[in-house]
């Protein structure tokens, strides 16, 4: 795979915004406090994955087309390919192109751009990040299996609110 192909995109961040969510010490009134900071942090890093400006508002067409290459990329990778075949075995109702969709929402971004950083960045990628790797596609497929669980108006309000 060039590294032109993956040109638009920066794996080399480090997604934050997964991290303070995990924060549970915190009270109710403290968690709500601080949804609206994360859903904005979660915005600008995947914008900022994509490497769009943020002061732009016309990121929607953009970032499908976006999400859209970057499906077609990774379909060449034999890493991905294995991790929407896990996902598919255990979501076999899902088709393809949701699970990617999903793969870009606010609960499985920073797993999803772990995953990839893992796979892609020559700094991580080595023998011994398998394990890690295992478990993130364990926990994307958990997540994945709850969000499928949800019945049909709720899953196209997740997908279109996500």
């Amino acid at each position: 795979m060039s590294k032109d192909e993956y040109s638009s995109y920066d794996f080399s961040f480090i997604v934050t915004y997964g991290i303070m969510t995990e924060n549970s010490s915190l009270s109710e009134k403290e968690k709500e406090e601080d949804r609206e900071l994360i859903n904005w942090l979660y915005k600008i890093q995947l914008l900022q994955f994509f490497k769009l400006d943020n002061k732009k508002n016309e990121h929607e067409d953009i970032l499908n087309k976006n999400i859209k290459d970057l499906r077609n990329i990774l379909k060449k990778e034999a890493f991905f390919n294995n991790l929407i075949a896990k996902i598919k075995n255990e979501n076999k109702e899902l088709k393809e192109e949701i699970i990617f969709s999903l793969l870009f929402s606010f609960d499985l971004f920073y797993l999803f751009h772990k995953f990839l950083l893992l796979n892609l960045n020559e700094k991580f990628r080595n023998e011994n990040n398998s394990e890690k790797i295992i478990k993130i596609v364990e926990e994307i497929k958990i997540i994945i299996k709850k969000i499928s669980e949800m019945d049909s108006i709720k899953l196209i309000n997740y997908q279109f609110n996500n």
